[in-house]
Protein backbone atom coordinates (compact mmCIF):
# COMPACT_ATOMS: atom_id res chain seq x y z
CA UNK A 1 0.00 0.00 0.00
CA UNK A 2 1.29 3.87 -0.63
CA UNK A 3 1.63 5.77 2.02
CA UNK A 4 0.47 9.75 2.14
CA UNK A 5 0.90 12.14 4.44
CA UNK A 6 -1.91 14.00 5.77
CA UNK A 7 -1.91 17.72 5.35
CA UNK A 8 -3.64 18.35 9.07
CA UNK A 9 -1.77 16.13 11.33
CA UNK A 10 1.46 15.16 8.96
CA UNK A 11 1.38 12.14 9.55
CA UNK A 12 2.13 9.08 6.79
CA UNK A 13 -0.35 6.72 6.94
CA UNK A 14 -1.87 4.05 5.14
CA UNK A 15 -3.70 5.73 1.70
CA UNK A 16 -6.66 3.53 2.76
CA UNK A 17 -6.99 5.98 5.80
CA UNK A 18 -8.04 8.33 3.22
CA UNK A 19 -11.69 8.81 2.33
CA UNK A 20 -11.93 8.34 -1.28
CA UNK A 21 -13.84 11.88 -2.81
CA UNK A 22 -14.93 11.39 -6.32
CA UNK A 23 -13.18 10.86 -9.32
CA UNK A 24 -11.66 13.43 -12.20
CA UNK A 25 -11.52 12.09 -15.74
CA UNK A 26 -12.47 8.92 -14.51
CA UNK A 27 -9.51 8.27 -11.99
CA UNK A 28 -10.19 8.15 -8.42
CA UNK A 29 -8.86 10.45 -5.95
CA UNK A 30 -7.80 10.57 -2.42
CA UNK A 31 -8.84 13.79 0.28
CA UNK A 32 -5.56 15.21 1.63
CA UNK A 33 -6.60 14.84 5.53
CA UNK A 34 -6.74 11.20 6.71
CA UNK A 35 -10.56 10.65 8.18
CA UNK A 36 -9.77 11.26 11.35
CA UNK A 37 -8.90 14.75 10.65
CA UNK A 38 -11.76 14.78 8.19
CA UNK A 39 -14.20 13.43 10.87
CA UNK A 40 -12.87 15.70 14.04
CA UNK A 41 -13.11 19.09 11.60
CA UNK A 42 -17.19 17.89 10.78
CA UNK A 43 -18.14 17.01 14.13
CA UNK A 44 -16.40 20.65 15.23
CA UNK A 45 -18.48 22.00 12.57
CA UNK A 46 -21.81 20.00 13.30
CA UNK A 47 -21.42 21.40 16.82
CA UNK A 48 -21.20 25.05 15.79
CA UNK A 49 -24.41 24.59 13.30
CA UNK A 50 -26.16 23.01 15.69
CA UNK A 51 -25.49 25.93 18.40
CA UNK A 52 -25.98 28.15 15.81
CA UNK A 53 -29.46 27.36 14.64
CA UNK A 54 -30.20 25.61 17.96
CA UNK A 55 -34.06 26.31 16.73
CA UNK A 56 -34.04 25.04 13.38
CA UNK A 57 -32.38 22.04 13.99
CA UNK A 58 -34.90 21.65 17.01
CA UNK A 59 -38.13 22.14 14.12
CA UNK A 60 -36.61 19.79 11.61
CA UNK A 61 -36.08 17.44 14.43
CA UNK A 62 -39.65 17.62 15.44
CA UNK A 63 -41.32 17.86 12.09
CA UNK A 64 -39.09 14.54 10.77
CA UNK A 65 -40.80 12.30 14.32
CA UNK A 66 -43.98 13.80 13.61
CA UNK A 67 -43.79 12.48 9.94
CA UNK A 68 -42.83 8.95 11.55
CA UNK A 69 -45.44 9.21 14.09
CA UNK A 70 -48.33 10.25 11.79
CA UNK A 71 -47.79 8.78 8.81
CA UNK A 72 -48.75 5.19 8.93
CA UNK A 73 -46.56 3.66 5.86
CA UNK A 74 -43.21 5.43 6.58
CA UNK A 75 -43.36 4.15 10.24
CA UNK A 76 -44.25 0.74 9.24
CA UNK A 77 -41.29 1.03 7.09
CA UNK A 78 -39.08 2.10 9.37
CA UNK A 79 -40.15 -0.54 11.79
CA UNK A 80 -39.95 -3.68 9.02
CA UNK A 81 -36.04 -2.14 8.27
CA UNK A 82 -35.79 -2.53 12.62
CA UNK A 83 -37.39 -5.98 12.22
CA UNK A 84 -35.44 -7.26 9.55
CA UNK A 85 -32.00 -6.41 10.96
CA UNK A 86 -33.30 -7.24 14.24
CA UNK A 87 -33.21 -10.96 12.67
CA UNK A 88 -30.79 -10.77 10.34
CA UNK A 89 -28.29 -10.25 12.82
CA UNK A 90 -29.10 -13.07 15.14
CA UNK A 91 -26.03 -14.59 15.58
CA UNK A 92 -24.22 -11.62 16.62
CA UNK A 93 -26.76 -10.70 19.15
CA UNK A 94 -26.07 -14.28 20.52
CA UNK A 95 -22.23 -13.79 20.21
CA UNK A 96 -22.67 -10.80 22.43
CA UNK A 97 -24.78 -11.06 24.39
CA UNK A 98 -23.53 -14.06 25.81
CA UNK A 99 -19.75 -12.41 25.73
CA UNK A 100 -21.69 -10.32 28.69
CA UNK A 101 -23.03 -12.48 30.45
CA UNK A 102 -19.56 -14.48 30.66
CA UNK A 103 -17.81 -11.27 31.44
CA UNK A 104 -20.41 -9.92 34.11
CA UNK A 105 -20.29 -14.14 35.74
CA UNK A 106 -16.54 -14.16 35.25
CA UNK A 107 -17.54 -17.36 33.37
CA UNK A 108 -14.59 -18.53 30.50
CA UNK A 109 -15.45 -17.46 27.30
CA UNK A 110 -13.93 -18.76 24.05
CA UNK A 111 -16.44 -19.49 20.97
CA UNK A 112 -16.25 -17.82 18.05
CA UNK A 113 -19.54 -16.72 15.88
CA UNK A 114 -19.15 -19.61 13.51
CA UNK A 115 -19.77 -21.69 16.94
CA UNK A 116 -22.84 -20.30 17.15
CA UNK A 117 -25.23 -22.26 14.80
CA UNK A 118 -29.16 -21.80 14.54
CA UNK A 119 -31.03 -24.57 13.85
CA UNK A 120 -33.93 -24.58 11.61
CA UNK A 121 -36.14 -26.72 14.15
CA UNK A 122 -35.79 -26.89 17.98
CA UNK A 123 -33.85 -30.38 18.02
CA UNK A 124 -35.75 -31.13 21.58
CA UNK A 125 -39.05 -29.61 21.41
CA UNK A 126 -39.29 -30.28 17.36
CA UNK A 127 -40.86 -26.92 16.48
CA UNK A 128 -39.71 -24.19 14.64
CA UNK A 129 -37.31 -21.61 15.43
CA UNK A 130 -37.56 -17.55 14.19
CA UNK A 131 -36.73 -14.38 15.79
CA UNK A 132 -40.26 -13.32 17.50
CA UNK A 133 -41.36 -9.60 17.11
CA UNK A 134 -43.76 -7.92 18.99
CA UNK A 135 -43.29 -9.87 22.82
CA UNK A 136 -44.18 -12.69 20.95
CA UNK A 137 -40.21 -14.33 21.37
CA UNK A 138 -41.57 -17.72 22.30
CA UNK A 139 -39.35 -19.62 19.22
CA UNK A 140 -36.53 -17.53 19.24
CA UNK A 141 -33.31 -18.80 19.32
CA UNK A 142 -31.26 -18.73 22.29
CA UNK A 143 -27.57 -19.39 23.54
CA UNK A 144 -27.67 -22.22 25.91
CA UNK A 145 -24.99 -23.96 27.88
CA UNK A 146 -24.62 -27.80 28.61
CA UNK A 147 -23.30 -27.06 32.22
CA UNK A 148 -24.40 -24.21 33.52
CA UNK A 149 -20.96 -24.70 35.66
CA UNK A 150 -19.05 -24.35 32.67
CA UNK A 151 -18.51 -21.40 30.49
CA UNK A 152 -19.07 -20.69 27.07
CA UNK A 153 -16.78 -22.99 25.53
CA UNK A 154 -17.40 -24.53 21.74
CA UNK A 155 -18.18 -27.84 23.55
CA UNK A 156 -20.13 -26.98 26.40
CA UNK A 157 -22.96 -24.71 23.91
Amino acid sequence: MNKVKCIECNKELDETCFYICGNHKGKKYRRNKCKKCSNKDRLEYQRKYRKEYKNIVNERRKEYYHKIMINTDVRDNVNKGQRDRYARYVISRLFKNAQARALRKGLEFTILKEHIIVPKECPILNIPIFTGTKGNYENSPSLDRFDNAGGYTPDNI
